[in-house]
């Protein structure tokens, strides 16, 4: 006679590495933020590339006539 071995560990176990998979996976993006920068206004828009984090956007209006330096950023 064959024995019938459970399978319900596996499937809580999976279901639980599904789970944290889907709330883990968007984290990043879901921290991601849009930072204005009105030029005209007098904002830098270095500050806003310092403090900008991956995925973050930069929402800039007006002419903003000040040199930037790109430097060490994460793509």
């Amino acid at each position: 006679m064959t024995q019938f071995t459970p399978r319900r560990p596996l499937s809580i176990f999976l279901a639980l590495v599904t789970m944290v998979a889907m709330l883990v996976g968007p984290t990043r993006q879901a921290l991601a933020i849009d930072i204005p920068v009105d030029c005209d206004g007098g904002d830098s828009l270095q500050v806003a590339i310092d403090s900008a984090g991956v995925g973050d956007r930069l929402l800039v209006t007006g002419t903003c006539t000040e040199n930037i330096l790109i430097d060490g950023k994460n793509h």
